[in-house]
């Protein structure tokens, strides 16, 4: 929801094309651990408060250009959408992993990849990479037979 908000504010062809990029990566791990949880007898739920704050943050956060875009994805503000961003997500999940059921380690280790492949996305904006910044997320997404 929240980089889908972001990519239907993007006015120019790149940027929105690597916003979906990030938009797949997002929807598809969505998908997968809800899966997870289905096969353990939970059924996933969503905090609609919550989804609508996302929503609407990633509304107004797609009305930046795109450099200051990166840099609030860098470093959100709100510590509501800051709890669901990459660094600290990536260091609770590696955690998670050393302590997870063997039959539950795949999905944590996609959950860290999926966030160390956002993260290099975010950095090589920020210094300004001119090649295809979003290849650690697509390249992520072959490994997981999503393209």
């Amino acid at each position: 929801m929240f980089f889908r908000k972001l990519a239907e504010g993007a006015s120019r062809t790149e940027p929105e094309r690597k916003l979906r990029v990030v938009e797949e990566l997002e929807r598809t791990m969505h998908g997968r651990l809800a899966d997870v949880m289905r096969k353990r007898g939970l059924e996933p739920s969503e905090d609609e408060a919550h989804t609508r704050q996302l929503a609407a943050y990633g509304t107004q956060l797609g009305l930046l250009d795109w450099d200051e875009l990166m840099k609030a994805l860098s470093s959100p503000p709100d510590e509501i959408v800051r709890t669901a961003f990459v660094e600290e997500f990536a260091s609770v999940v590696a955690r998670v992993e050393e302590t997870a059921p063997p039959d539950g380690r795949a999905i944590v280790r996609e959950m860290t990849a999926h966030a160390s492949a956002t993260q290099a996305f975010i950095e090589a904006e920020l210094r300004g990479d001119r090649g295809n910044t979003t290849q650690p997320i697509e390249d992520f997404l072959k490994e997981l037979g999503v393209r």
